[in-house]
């Protein structure tokens, strides 16, 4: 199938619209499921299902689209690790093998940089608690699949 062909994919209860290339650039899933070789279980509406969990789906398209990796932080709770796992999975059953070896090694805890130096105040409260603050800066050479850092990791 042609690269700039556009595609509609049925994954659970939500579509998603996208192109040929965008989904078999680095998804050896997609790869085989455009090459002729498969069967596509189209709907009535021209979809095709996709067996997937659209939450998740939808930041694997995202990766697929940009090759910018998923990042699950908050500032407060720090990484989301459920998140991770659960993605994890995901992009197993899609052949994504870079996303696959920047989750399975862990190259998310390598993207957020702090300062080695964390500030400590006191706050007012009913129970006095201690607040830490930390500066952290993103290392973009983490972030996406053609990140100077990540290349040279994966070599």
């Amino acid at each position: 199938m042609e690269p700039t062909k556009r595609v509609m994919l049925q994954v659970g209860d939500r579509h998603f619209p996208t192109t040929v290339g965008t989904l078999t650039q680095c998804s050896e899933y997609f790869t085989a499921m455009f090459s002729g070789r498969w069967c596509l279980d189209k709907q009535e509406d021209g979809s095709i299902f996709v067996n997937g969990n659209p939450k998740l789906f939808e930041h694997l398209l995202e990766f697929l689209l940009r090759g910018v990796f998923l990042l699950a932080y908050d500032k407060c709770k720090g990484h989301d690790y459920l998140f991770y796992t659960q993605i994890l999975e995901e992009v197993k059953y899609f052949d994504c093998p870079l996303l696959v070896l920047w989750l399975e090694d862990g190259c998310y805890e390598k993207v957020l940089l702090g300062d080695d130096e964390l500030e400590f105040e006191m706050e007012r409260t009913t129970t006095g608690w201690l607040v830490v603050r930390e500066e952290l800066t993103i290392d973009r050479g983490w972030m996406t699949d053609s990140g100077s850092k990540f290349v040279a990791f994966k070599q």
